[in-house]
Formats: C-alpha cells, sequence, structure tokens
C-alpha cells in the first residue's frame, strides 16, 4: 500500500485514501511504499522540468523516484497547472489532481510512456485505475 505524506493537498483526506487505494491495487502492491506528494508553483516545476528533463517550460506532474529506505519517490503537482487544465478540459480540479496523481504515482513503478509499446501499457493502468475511481478518462498523445 502506497503511504504518502502529504504537503498542501487540495485533496481531501477521503479522497487521497481512495486514489492511494486503487492506484496501490492496480499496481498490485504487497508492502508499504512511502511516497512524498508535493503541491508547487509553476516557477518550482518549471525549474526542475528544464534541469531533469530538458524541457525550459511548466509542467502538469513530475515524478522521482528516489532508492532511499525512507521513502520510495516524490510526486510533485503544480495547482495551478492543474487549475488550467480543469478548466480546459471543463472538469473539477479535484479530478484533474486525482488524473496527474495517478499518472505521477506509476512513473515512479517504472511506467512511462515515451515509446508507444511502454505508453500502452502505463495508460492501459491509468485508466483502468481512473475507471476505478469514477473519472472517465481517454488516453492522450504519446510523448
Amino acid at each position: 500500500m502506497l503511504k504518502v505524506e502529504w504537503n498542501k493537498s487540495p485533496l481531501s483526506k477521503k479522497n487521497q485514501e481512495k486514489i492511494l487505494s486503487e492506484v496501490s491495487r492496480g499496481l498490485r502492491l504487497k508492502k508499504d511504499k512511502p511516497v512524498s506528494v508535493a503541491f508547487v508553483t509553476p516557477g518550482v516545476i518549471k525549474q526542475l522540468n528544464k534541469s531533469y528533463r530538458g524541457k525550459d517550460k511548466v509542467t502538469d506532474v513530475l515524478s522521482f523516484p528516489f532508492i532511499d529506505e525512507e521513502t520510495f519517490g516524490e510526486v510533485l503537482v503544480c495547482l495551478s497547472q492543474a487549475k488550467k487544465q480543469a478548466r480546459e478540459y471543463q472538469h473539477s480540479l479535484e479530478e484533474e489532481i486525482t488524473i496527474l496523481l495517478v499518472h505521477g504515482l506509476i512513473h515512479l513503478f517504472g511506467y512511462d510512456h515515451l515509446k508507444e509499446i511502454e505508453a500502452k501499457k502505463m495508460f492501459l493502468l491509468q485508466q483502468k485505475i481512473l475507471k476505478n475511481l469514477k473519472i472517465n478518462w481517454q488516453r492522450p498523445d504519446a510523448g
């Protein structure tokens, strides 16, 4: 089961628990995995995106897996970008944050979408988890 330390989460405790439960189930986790989730500013996520991915732009979510006994990894969500995307996709902020968190958490476990074969597996799992969370989500273009 994922055990998350939340930093400034706009999600209710109930929704946090649902997300963690469904992602843990989807990933078939057998033991506890401590993860940190933080909501950050556009400036912070842009700087990290440039440093770690070579992309000088604001992004919605970044994941950093750790090889560490205390924390398995960290997911960073840009709250203002999530707000923009919620408006753009015409759904609630909570729904957008859930989509981003599921996506970021899956990345921590080695899933990626840079190659089409990887993208199919990752997005199929993401869609299944989101469906269990009652979110109708369609796969974006790979990349």
